[in-house]
């Protein structure tokens, strides 16, 4: 999770941090602890409405 904002100007990383932390409360983004940190993935139980709301047009 701490790498997500890395490829985003500085600018920008306490809104990244934010809208990640929207998602994974509304369980789009999953977390998961490690011993390197906390890896994150797209919930798979919630895969078709993560692609409507990328692509709308996409049935």
């Amino acid at each position: 999770m701490d790498n997500v904002p890395k490829g985003f100007p500085k600018s920008e990383t306490k809104n990244i941090e934010k809208v990640l932390k929207s998602l994974i409360k509304e369980d789009y983004i999953l977390k998961k602890p490690t011993s390197y940190g906390t890896e994150i993935c797209l919930n798979p139980r919630k895969i078709k409405e993560i692609r409507k709301i990328i692509d709308p047009s996409d049935d």
